[in-house]
């Protein structure tokens, strides 16, 4: 399993303006390793993935604007 920073980015860049994104725009090693991270939050029932916390959601969105 090795984690591609691109491919990083590109999940992180979908919150840029929605709180939540679908399971399915993100592949599995980014899943597993934001999850393991603790900076995202999976719901397997709705198929949802989100920030773990508003703190969480608004420093992704500041790392954004500097890249």
């Amino acid at each position: 399993m090795k984690v591609k920073y691109e491919d990083l980015i590109n999940v992180l860049k979908k919150f840029k303006d929605s709180e939540v994104i679908n399971t399915d725009e993100c592949d599995e090693i980014s899943k597993t390793f934001f999850v393991n991270k603790n900076i995202l939050f999976v719901d397997p029932k709705k198929g949802l993935m989100r920030p773990q916390s508003r703190i969480d959601l608004l420093a992704v969105r500041e790392i954004l604007k500097e890249i």
